[in-house]
């Protein structure tokens, strides 16, 4: 049998609907009537718990991870509207797939990449290839995910994560993630994959500094308050006009900060792009998903389209250089919201 796939992806309104589409369709495409595994992603439009249950009964109740987010995906379409959902159904006898969820993990980032660690590697391989991972994108924070997550390595050699957070369509108030039958919010699900399977992965981003370099001069982790001694709000004014700033969900998915690449990232560019979530008028401060220190450097950023085209086509060059003469049986393309 191999590794077969199918996509299947609908936009009807109704989420019942809509479910027994995406699966019809996913189904039909990959001549795949019992999947071994599921991704699903979807728009915050429907009714969470009655979209997925429908897809998972559908599916015959088989291992599945997803979320939602500020858009879906799929071979020629890419829809921001509300109501949409993406489903890709995997069938193998070649790869392994174990898949698993931590909740909770506003309450601490770090006790979350604890949990993680321990879970993931009671089912880590020799040829346990990738995990994939997808949280929430509101309440996750990076470098304690980090800290708790500590070194996911299989005998010297890293275990590469891919994935990306969840997003609510660019509202900012509650982001989902799917596990199996359940709807989870603050938390997170994952898979490895494990067996005979080639993997390539490429990132890249569309953002150029502009203006001058900036100092943090006040924080608090991943909260920064002063910036060359001004409340960041008081600086950003110097690139943004005020109805920007007081519309700030559009204005955070095109401006960000650039902070210098460290040694272990300088190969994917000279600037890691932290977004900035949430401001606070009260204290003139804004939240990043990333931590931070007095004294860090960095730039604003803004998005530019042939940044974005140049990096696109590099990214396919590159994957396609590694490929080969392969032929890959999926590509999971992964896009922040401002993209």
């Amino acid at each position: 049998m191999g590794t077969q796939v199918g996509i299947g992806v609908s936009h009807h309104r109704n989420p019942v609907m809509a479910a027994k589409e995406a699966v019809e369709k996913a189904q039909q495409h990959g001549s795949i009537q019992h999947p071994d595994f599921v991704l699903m992603f979807s728009m915050v439009g429907y009714p969470q718990d009655v979209l997925l249950k429908t897809v998972y009964t559908a599916v015959g109740q088989v291992p599945l991870i997803g979320c939602s987010g500020a858009g879906t995906i799929t071979t020629g379409e890419a829809d921001e509207s509300n109501f949409g959902v993406v489903l890709l159904l995997f069938q193998s006898d070649d790869v392994q797939i174990h898949h698993g969820m931590v909740t909770d993990i506003a309450q601490s980032s770090a006790a979350a990449g604890q949990q993680l660690a321990t879970d993931v590697r009671s089912h880590l391989a020799s040829d346990t290839q990738a995990l994939l991972l997808f949280a929430d994108g509101i309440v996750f924070n990076f470098d304690d995910f980090s800290r708790g997550l500590g070194d996911l390595s299989i005998a010297g050699r890293s275990l590469p994560i891919i994935g990306g957070l969840a997003g609510d369509n660019l509202v900012y108030e509650k982001t989902y993630q799917y596990y199996n039958n359940q709807v989870l919010s603050e938390g997170m699900v994952w898979a490895t994959l494990s067996g005979q399977i080639k993997l390539v992965s490429a990132i890249s981003h569309g953002c150029v500094p502009i203006g001058q370099r900036h100092i943090i001069t006040k924080c608090d982790r991943n909260v920064i308050y002063e910036v060359d001694h001004r409340p960041i709000l008081e600086q950003l004014k110097d690139y943004l006009h005020v109805y920007e700033i007081e519309a700030w969900d559009k204005t955070a998915t095109n401006l960000g900060l650039a902070f210098p690449s460290t040694e272990t990232t300088a190969n994917d560019d000279d600037y890691i792009i932290y977004s900035m979530i949430s401001k606070d008028d009260a204290t003139a401060s804004v939240a990043l998903q990333s931590e931070v220190k007095e004294g860090d450097e960095f730039w604003v950023a803004r998005r530019d389209f042939t940044k974005i085209r140049d990096g696109i086509e590099e990214m396919a060059n590159s994957l396609e250089t590694r490929l080969g003469n392969d032929i890959p049986r999926f590509i999971l393309q992964v896009e922040c919201d401002g993209r």
